[in-house]
């Protein structure tokens, strides 16, 4: 009971401080644009309105934005499992583990961290490509303020590509490799699963014995994600700094680029919040709705 306390608290924190680190630099970035509006340029040409309009366009339309996208990203799940069967070919089946899913606030503060920056290596490389083209994405700025600016703006994508990875890994949803080997006995029976969120499913159970291959779809697409945003981040950082030391540009701003993938963690936990009060209901939604196998494996004391 006290570990569940315990667990409780962390998840909250982990929740509350980033958002708050998030909120607060939200709050000190608007008052200086609004003290100094010589120093703000025009969020776009397109946009009429003074310089408020396009601080609360640039603060509001992101923030509810992300919120929104996470049910976009419950949507394009069956998507991902689609796909994932043309990755991985013939030789493999989805199927899901049965499994009560405990969550963490370092898991949460961990997965909020890698989509952040997912959202800033997308900005960057746009940012680059929008500035070899000599496009302004935010008009008159350096190119720190529109890389930042433009960081925000990626946040609801980063929640659509990075939320089915997280929900596909929490339901249990897998690959299977088909296999003739002896040792790998694979029989199918019905039952009915009574799930630890109260719902009850009908689904074709797979028994395997020793299985040889058997892979996480969520993972599968969580270590593409994280290995896309940890390697193309450093070299667009990189690549920044260079640009703007060679041309004796470098701007305080710079030092809050740098920092983003703090401040911008704290963007994500209100969507992480709404997706651990949904997520019950997300699983009955998708167990319900796809003709998915139930994996149950079976090992010997010595395997484990």
């Amino acid at each position: 009971m006290e570990k569940d306390i315990t667990k409780e608290k962390s998840i909250h924190s982990a929740l509350v401080f980033p958002l708050l680190v998030f909120l607060g630099f939200v709050i000190y970035i608007t008052i200086y644009l609004l003290k100094q509006p010589s120093q703000w340029y025009g969020f776009s040409k397109y946009i009429p309105g003074e310089e408020i309009t396009d601080v609360i366009i640039l603060d509001l339309v992101p923030f509810v934005a992300t919120i929104l996208c996470i049910f976009i990203a419950m949507l394009v799940t069956p998507v991902f499992i689609l796909f994932a069967k043309v990755l991985k070919g013939g030789k493999y089946q989805v199927a899901v583990q049965n499994y009560y899913k405990k969550f963490t606030g370092g898991e949460i503060l961990n997965r909020a961290f890698f989509a952040s920056l997912f959202a800033i290596s997308l900005s960057l490389f746009l940012n680059n490509t929008l500035y070899d083209l000599s496009i302004e994405f935010i008009e008159g700025a350096e190119s720190a303020y529109s890389a930042a600016a433009l960081s925000v703006v990626f946040a609801p994508i980063a929640v659509i590509f990075m939320f089915p990875a997280w929900f596909l890994e929490d339901c249990g949803i897998v690959f299977f490799r088909k296999t003739n080997y002896d040792e790998c006995q694979i029989t199918s029976m019905k039952k009915d699963i009574k799930e630890s969120v109260g719902a009850q499913f009908d689904l074709e159970v797979e028994k395997m014995t020793q299985p040889y291959d058997i892979t996480s779809v969520g993972t599968f697409y969580g270590y593409l994600l994280r290995g896309f945003a940890s390697i193309t981040t450093p070299i667009f950082y990189i690549y920044n700094f260079i640009a703007d030391i060679g041309l004796n540009r470098f701007e305080p701003i710079s030092i809050v680029l740098m920092l983003m993938p703090f401040f911008l963690t704290g963007m994500f936990m209100l969507p992480i919040w709404l997706y651990l009060k949904t997520y019950d209901w997300l699983k009955r939604h998708l167990l319900s709705n796809k003709k998915l196998k139930l994996l149950e494996v079976k090992m010997s004391l010595h395997e484990r």
